[in-house]
């Protein structure tokens, strides 16, 4: 893994926790903070696949390797997302949905984050951008 992925994952995963921290402060969250932190670590895990796999694929042979590394992971993190906000609401029974807040908190970062990657990922092995620029 480079240093840099390591350095930023690092970032994003601590602010997230910082994040968790402040919110569940609010009595209305704190019930749910296993939900929380099953989500930073869910979206730390699927950051760092998605890092491995798209590295890979940006020196593939094959051109498009990134293109539809990019779309099956926007299909995964959205069934798996919807898959999780799904059973927590019939296992946990909340009353009310604040509980999805800080999880899409999350999610919304993390997407953020690994849309700036793959795009360096392919900036990085794109011919066709000039980098002279």
């Amino acid at each position: 893994m480079g240093k840099r992925f390591i350095i930023e994952c690092g970032i994003i995963t601590l602010s997230g926790a910082v994040l968790i921290l402040l919110l569940n402060q609010f009595p209305g969250l704190s019930r749910h903070q296993g939900l929380s932190w099953g989500s930073l670590a869910f979206f730390t895990l699927l950051t760092i696949a998605i890092y491995l796999i798209g590295s890979r694929a940006a020196h593939s042979s094959n051109p498009n390797s990134l293109t539809q590394l990019i779309l099956a992971a926007v299909m995964i993190k959205l069934v798996s997302c919807a898959a999780i906000i799904i059973a927590y609401q019939e296992l946990a029974k909340p009353n009310g949905n604040l509980f999805v807040i800080p999880f899409l908190v999350l999610y919304v970062v993390y997407t953020v984050y690994e849309v700036v990657l793959l795009n360096r990922l392919n900036y990085a092995v794109s011919p066709s951008i000039d980098k002279a620029k």
